[in-house]
């Protein structure tokens, strides 16, 4: 194999930096973790739950790149990275095994890819109550609710339709996410995170702005950048307009109470 594919640096030293530091923390933003944490029954049980599933989580981390790692040592660098794990399993497996991890793999999707549509559709129509729209009735909660959710279907049907190469659209939304990461640990250290709202959504629509901005230019020119790093210069900015965002609110606070 490659030398640079066996020490982290085949998509440059930004990505492999920005991994660590960037990425680990998007756990804190995954939705399917939450769910598990705020269905809990006591606070020890959510931290014994957040625990598991790091541990859970980690095998597959480790697994799949091993997967991608053996057929290219077997196969050379022909083969299509959507093709990566179930040739692998049709070549190591008999047809029940096979048929078996294909369900499994596509139930475990199936149901991440649920979860995470019901929670965005139920944050988007509860976040259009605070934008002009009120209270709803349950009627019409869920009217909206199944309208966002077949929405936001459309968007990622057609998100992976543009974006056929696996490994990219999971790098895109992977850094998607991380641009959350600032705004969520400002909400679990702060005891009035509401008062920053606006920096939030500045940090959010910046952060993601960069993303796309960034992906764009490295699909375009890829010798000029790697596309898979947009999510570095992304949450930078996030974190840089949030935090100068927090920074201003607390001086017009004191201004405004004459604390200055």
């Amino acid at each position: 194999m490659p030398s640079e594919m066996l020490n982290g640096t085949m998509y440059g030293w930004a990505f492999l930096i920005g991994l660590p530091l960037f990425i680990a923390p998007s756990v804190l933003v995954r939705m399917d973790i939450w769910q598990r944490l705020l269905a809990a029954r006591s606070e020890k049980v959510a931290r014994k739950a957040a625990l598991w599933s790091g541990f859970g989580m980690l095998p597959f981390y480790l697994l799949f790149p091993l997967v991608g790692m053996a057929m290219r040592v077997q196969s050379g660098d022909t083969l299509a990275p959507d093709d990566t794990t179930f040739l692998f399993l049709s070549r190591h497996s008999t047809n029940g095994l096979l048929a078996f991890s294909v369900v499994g793999l596509m139930s475990a999707l199936m149901s991440s890819g649920d979860s995470f549509l019901n929670i965005i559709s139920i944050s988007a129509v509860n976040d259009l109550k605070g934008w002009g729209i009120g209270e709803m009735t349950s009627q019409v909660f869920f009217r909206m609710l199944r309208v966002a959710a077949i929405l936001f279907g459309m968007l990622a049907l057609i998100l992976a339709l543009l974006i056929p190469d696996i490994v990219n659209l999971m790098v895109v939304g992977l850094g998607t996410i991380s641009i959350f990461v600032p705004i969520t640990l400002l909400a679990l250290i702060d005891k009035e995170p509401l008062r920053y709202r606006k920096s939030a959504l500045a940090s959010i629509l910046s952060g993601f702005a960069v993303n796309v901005l960034f992906f764009i230019l490295g699909v375009s020119l890829p010798r000029q950048y790697e596309a898979k790093s947009s999510f570095v210069p992304a949450f930078v900015v996030a974190g840089i307009v949030l935090v100068s965002g927090v920074f201003l609110t607390r001086l017009r606070n004191r201004e405004a109470t004459g604390d200055v």
